[in-house]
């Protein structure tokens, strides 16, 4: 009989008399159902079956035999998968930004521009010339040159914590996509749609590569603040802004979402980092930021919900000086305006001015800095 020929054939193979009955049982087992069923675990018949070679027979009940035992292995896998979380170890471009334009100051676009929205690029121009890119510091921006790398360097100003009396060093380089004339608060931004201008940014990414130099007190963060105004003690409720931030290994802090109607009134939220990331003091680091509003058309409500995304390229530089435009997710947190300070939804335009903030250290350089209006997914 061809079955008994497979049988002792593959038992000398496996080597276990065990495994070879459990093929015979299998086989038996389908010799009785063959009348009923045309196929067996994708087998297209009885008779294509025997006629299959020894290897082929091999192979097709080595699955039979071990299916179970490989399903088990694949939950154990992916369960010891989502329980760690995910690391930077890939040194090739991610397939998130893999096949993305480049914008005109050699970073990549995550998602593309919109060309009826604003935006600023600092690109080769002189931020001590422009209106659009200011330093709360009030020190001059320096242009340097280490390797093929050309940058700008500036001081931090002063600064007291009002919430501890520390006093730090704070550096504020601030964007001014639209224009540079805040109109409205945050109850007026609310009813209006935006801060400054009908043209002010609301769906728009944001990016900033940088480094930092010489730690001076415990607080040490860098955030992007979006959608807001300026930050004034005599007008405290033109902030209006929410913000994504990194930190440094030894802040005591990772990944947070913070919303400030209200200068200084903060609301942070811990988030849990999608990939491993710390800044550090002397290297470079990419950062990008998203917000949009998840609605299909303009038609904004109170209720609209907002996405909000932190990317993070952790060594930026080819050793030529290029870009490598390996950005990986780092965060994100939904804006459903279930906070417990603040209800509202920042869902308005704004960005006047757009604000990468950079506390606990003597100076920063920063090799590139833009802001612009996207065409945001809709899936």
């Amino acid at each position: 009989m061809r079955c008994t020929l497979f049988l002792a054939n593959y038992s000398i193979v496996m080597k276990s008399r065990s495994a070879a009955l459990n093929c015979y049982k299998t086989l038996i087992n389908y010799e009785e159902q063959k009348k009923e069923a045309k196929t067996l675990r994708g087998y297209t018949s009885y008779a294509s079956i025997l006629n299959m070679s020894f290897s082929s027979w091999k192979d097709r009940v080595r699955r039979i035999l071990y299916r179970n035992n490989d399903a088990k292995q694949k939950t154990n896998d992916t369960l010891q998968t989502t329980a760690r979380p995910a690391i930077l170890q890939s040194k090739t471009r991610s397939e998130l930004t893999m096949g993305n334009a480049i914008y005109k100051d050699g970073t990549i676009m995550l998602f593309p521009t919109n060309a009826n929205g604003s935006q600023f690029i600092l690109e080769k121009q002189n931020p001590n010339n422009l209106k659009s890119f200011t330093t709360d510091s009030h020190y001059r921006f320096v242009k340097k040159k280490e390797d093929n790398i050309e940058f700008w360097n500036v001081f931090s100003g002063d600064i007291t914590y009002r919430s501890s009396g520390e006093h730090a060093k704070s550096c504020r380089l601030n964007m001014f996509a639209s224009t540079t004339i805040q109109i409205y608060d945050w109850k007026g931004a609310r009813d209006k749609g935006y801060i400054g201008s009908e043209k002010d940014l609301k769906n728009h990414e944001v990016t900033v590569i940088m480094r930092v130099h010489t730690k001076v007190g415990h607080k040490a963060e860098c955030c992007i603040k979006m959608r807001g105004g300026g930050h004034h003690g005599d007008r405290p409720e033109q902030a209006a802004c929410i913000q994504l931030d990194v930190s440094t290994q030894d802040s005591g802090n990772s990944a947070r979402w913070a919303k400030e109607l209200v200068h200084p009134s903060y609301e942070y939220q811990e988030l849990q980092p999608l990939v491993e990331f710390f800044f550090e003091e002397g290297k470079w680091f990419g950062m990008k930021t998203t917000s949009w509003n998840n609605n299909d058309d303009n038609n904004n409500t109170l209720n609209t919900t907002t996405t909000n995304r932190c990317y993070i390229d952790p060594d930026p530089f080819n050793t030529n000086g290029t870009l490598k435009n390996d950005y990986r997710l780092y965060s994100e947190h939904i804006d459903r305006g279930n906070g417990k300070k603040y209800r509202e939804i920042v869902n308005w335009a704004g960005g006047v001015p757009t604000t990468v903030r950079v506390d606990g250290f003597e100076s920063v350089d920063f090799y590139a800095c833009n802001a612009r209006e996207i065409i945001p997914p809709r899936d």
